[in-house]
């Protein structure tokens, strides 16, 4: 597995990946609310689900691109932290 995987597998609670010739590959990410969290209205709901959505229409190179500036800056409050 890459360690973009293994890194995913630990943030969720669940994970599955299925991968068959001709059929493609099929990740299953799970990552379970709570119990002390409030429920969530359906609006909400909606409203979460549209955003998804919306966000898996991006271009696979700009969101690397954005995941690699965060991590860029991440790195850099890190060195900064170190330095004080």
């Amino acid at each position: 597995m890459g360690l973009g995987i293994i890194g995913a597998k630990r943030l969720m609670d669940r994970f599955q990946i299925d991968s068959a010739p001709g059929s493609g590959t099929v990740v299953v990410l799970t990552k379970l609310i709570p119990k002390r969290s409030p429920l969530i209205a359906e609006s909400d709901l909606l409203r979460i689900c549209n955003s998804l959505a919306e966000e898996r229409q991006q271009d696979p190179i700009q969101e690397l691109q954005h995941q690699n500036q965060e991590l860029l800056r991440a790195l850099e409050e890190i060195r900064a932290a170190s330095r004080s």
